[in-house]
């Protein structure tokens, strides 16, 4: 059972979207209409997947998924907007998909779906990490980086950094389609970076991770493919 909550400013909205949602006996959807709820139901249940209206009143959706982090780490974040123009601002957080109103009941369904998946991979993919005293299982939705320095490996976490005596190579054999190796020192979680700028990868921490000369017209694709997965279909724009 996953759970939906669907945040916005307009009660009829909130009603439209869980009826749009249908009778998933996978999903569990409530509703909230002000940031007030919102933080009171993360605190107490945080969601699996949230509908998050971009504009609630003289507030910013957006902004409010930034200040909510940590609490909503790892929740699969859905905008939903009337306006187009936020298609790139939502990028300054994690979310799986970007929808204009009036939503489209297939589309909706589609990135619901897509969340859900997320979901199951990171409750059951992870990296297993020997460090010098423990053995650490590191789901893959926490990492946001490896960095290979020598022998030693850094494998960057949003709960901190592990440290392991093995090369970057063997580490990478664990990990799935969605990690990159844009530099010979560094692998990337594709779904943490934000923004592309020829010679590095900007993380939605901040973090910016080198990209080698080599690696630059992959890492390119990769990262556009990565924006493409956030939009729903018919939205895309072409490069």
């Amino acid at each position: 059972m996953w759970n939906v909550l669907i945040c916005d400013d307009q009660r009829e909205q909130c009603g439209r979207l869980k009826e749009l949602l249908g009778e998933d006996p996978e999903l569990r959807v409530s509703c909230c209409t002000s940031t007030r709820e919102l933080v009171e139901i993360c605190a107490a249940r945080r969601p699996d997947i949230l509908l998050m209206d971009i504009c609630l009143g003289e507030e910013s959706g957006i902004e409010l998924v930034k200040c909510l982090t940590p609490e909503t780490a790892g929740v699969q974040v859905i905008y939903v907007t009337g306006y187009v123009e936020y298609c790139t601002k939502v990028y300054e957080t994690e979310h799986i998909s970007f929808l204009l109103k009036p939503v489209d009941r297939s589309e909706l369904l589609q990135a619901v779906t897509r969340a859900k998946e997320r979901l199951v991979r990171r409750r059951t993919e992870g990296l297993t990490l020997q460090t010098k005293s423990a053995v650490y299982f590191l789901p893959f939705a926490g990492i946001r980086f490896l960095e290979s320095q020598g022998r030693l490996v850094r494998c960057v976490t949003d709960h901190g950094t592990c440290e392991s005596y093995s090369r970057l190579s063997e580490l990478e054999g664990q990990l799935n389609d969605r990690f990159f190796q844009c530099h010979k020192s560094f692998v990337v979680n594709m779904d943490r970076v934000t923004a592309f700028a020829s010679t590095c990868f900007t993380l939605s921490t901040g973090e910016q991770i080198p990209v080698s000369t080599r690696r630059r017209a992959e890492a390119r694709l990769r990262f556009l493919q990565s924006l493409k997965e956030g939009f729903p279909e018919g939205s895309r724009s072409g490069t």
